[in-house]
């Protein structure tokens, strides 16, 4: 579970900075609209990002045994 979620962070990270690239590269070349889809795009990265940090962060507090007997509860 957890190299899942590490695995899946550091691809999210990489997408990250693809999206900040294409954002700039947008913006030379004048493509507005590409530049306000990329952005929306970033933003539900970021929270992708955020929410595995956040996993991450409990399984480490909990450990992996008591993270996935909270999710069964859920």
């Amino acid at each position: 579970m957890h190299e899942q979620f590490q695995n899946d962070l550091e691809l999210e990270q990489e997408a990250l900075v693809k999206l900040t690239s294409a954002i700039a590269f947008a913006i030379e070349i004048g493509d507005y609209g590409s530049k306000d889809l990329f952005e929306q795009i970033l933003t539900e990265e970021e929270h992708h990002v955020d929410w595995l940090e956040a996993q991450l962060g409990i399984i480490n507090e909990v450990g992996v045994a008591n993270y996935l007997a909270q999710q069964i509860n859920e």
